[in-house]
């Protein structure tokens, strides 16, 4: 008689630990952003922040990644999401792809027939906290004549992953502090 594997040992059951660990990075990179300032040093603090939402997003995108391909094509769990963070998914190709849309040479630039020319095409406007457990950050693209901005909340982006990802029962949920 073989033993059966163990669901973590299948296809799906790695999809479902990467996406975890994305997951669980959006968490803890959130988490160090909200407690990282520092009054004595306003403009390291901010550097700080700015760079660490970069990670987020790109951890959030990625727990959703994992959560659209584990999860049916009509899940209710992916759709919320992505009616609650319809900018996540340009946001994270901006910041995968800043060299060209710096340039003005981005896809969506293309789309928008941006004129090549020495101005900057992508330009970081601002990260701030907004009270407890919100992290907003702002950018702009130029989009042909005009700058488009993009903004999203990080903190209800990584809380709309955790609650709406659907990948765990209820022993991971005793277990884990980000994911109940």
């Amino acid at each position: 008689m073989t033993a059966a594997a163990s669901p973590r040992y299948t296809q799906d059951g790695e999809l479902a630990a990467w996406t975890h660990m994305w997951l669980v990075s959006g968490a803890l990179t959130l988490e160090l952003l909200q407690n990282s300032w520092d009054d004595e040093q306003p403009a390291s603090s901010i550097g700080r922040r700015d760079a660490l939402s970069i990670v987020v997003i790109d951890a959030v995108r990625n727990a959703y990644r994992g959560a659209k391909a584990s999860l049916p094509s009509n899940a209710a769990a992916v759709t919320a999401f992505e009616r609650s963070q319809p900018q996540l998914v340009r946001m994270r190709d901006f910041f995968e792809h800043f060299d060209a849309y710096i340039k003005g040479r981005g896809n969506v630039q293309k789309e928008a027939q941006t004129p090549r020319d020495s101005v900057i095409g992508m330009e970081w406007k601002r990260s701030a906290s907004s009270g407890e457990g919100h992290h907003t950050m702002v950018f702009a693209v130029r989009e042909g004549t005009t700058h488009a901005e993009y903004e999203v909340d990080a903190a209800a982006a990584v809380r709309a992953v955790m609650q709406e990802v659907g990948l765990l029962d209820s022993r991971h949920l005793a277990a884990c502090p980000y994911c109940r």
